[in-house]
């Protein structure tokens, strides 16, 4: 899935993505509780597409990534192609 692809079909209101590189996996959309801790640790909220909503969950695995991270690469990525100023 590219970056553009992760940036249009996630839920409102995350801020994390975890990526499955090795397998065709689809991606898991993470949102960051601010307000909760556990551990010195932020507490996650995962999505659920089965259920349409989100769920406390405590900390993802894998390859996580930023949104702002992901939203900055695209804008990058489309100065070097001449689409953005």
């Amino acid at each position: 899935m590219t970056n553009q692809e992760i940036l249009a079909n996630g839920p409102e209101g995350w801020t994390h993505v975890e990526v499955f590189e090795s397998a065709p996996v689809p991606p898991k959309y993470w949102r960051r509780d601010n307000k909760s801790y556990l551990g010195g640790k932020f507490i996650y909220d995962k999505w659920s597409q089965r259920h349409n909503g989100w769920f406390q969950a405590v900390s993802p695995t894998g390859n996580m990534r930023s949104r702002s991270d992901i939203e900055r690469i695209v804008y990058l990525e489309s100065v070097l192609k001449g689409k953005a100023a």
